[in-house]
């Protein structure tokens, strides 16, 4: 009788075990954490962060219009020349090209039914925020081991952290 005591017990905290080194080693899916990101190292907008909720992000204090918006259209207008068939009206790149209005205004809508994260490492996600099909928007990185999110721009790259 005081075997099988003892076997159960054993059992019982091996269980145990296994459960909380799951829930310290577990790191996530391809869904972007829920909760705050702070800017890291960005003397230009050094109150700068995110809020990420269960299928949206927003940006505060922070212009990515400043950051963003004039090497976008540039970039855009270079498109266009070579291939006209992707113009936009006036009306379209103003709306597209708003990353405050679509990101840091109002919350960007993350579908991660339509679009899941591209898994480019062991724990890193790349998720293309581009509002409809765009060529206007911002590409983030999410890694899941560190809790970071990367907003990977040749122009300038932002880093936060949770």
């Amino acid at each position: 009788m005081k075997k099988k005591v003892k076997l159960i017990v054993i059992i019982i905290i091996a269980f145990l075990l296994l459960a909380v080194v799951y829930r310290f080693t577990y790191v996530g899916d391809e869904k972007i954490d829920t909760g705050t990101y702070e800017v890291i190292e960005f003397d230009k907008f050094p109150k700068a962060y995110a809020v990420v909720d269960e299928d949206a992000i927003q940006f505060y204090n922070i212009d990515l219009n400043s950051i963003y918006q004039t090497e976008q259209i540039k970039q855009y207008e270079e498109v266009c020349k070579v291939n006209p068939d992707l113009s936009y009206s006036e009306e379209e790149v103003k709306a597209y090209s708003d990353l405050n209005n679509l990101m840091v205004k109002n919350a960007y809508n993350l579908q991660y039914d339509k679009q899941s994260g591209i898994k480019t490492g062991t724990f890193k996600y790349t998720y293309f925020l581009y509002p409809g099909s765009s060529m206007f928007g911002l590409v983030i990185e999410y890694d899941s081991f560190h809790k970071t999110l990367h907003i990977n721009n040749e122009s300038q790259e932002i880093t936060f952290k949770k």
